[in-house]
């Protein structure tokens, strides 16, 4: 999945397909 390119309403459709789980990257970790 392209997360640049993701909507509102594929992200709605994605929750539902996996009945509610999901995990949003929130930001870059680097050492």
């Amino acid at each position: 999945m392209n997360w640049e390119k993701l909507t509102s309403l594929d992200f709605e459709k994605a929750v539902q397909t996996c009945q509610g789980v999901g995990i949003l990257p929130v930001g870059v970790l680097e050492a």
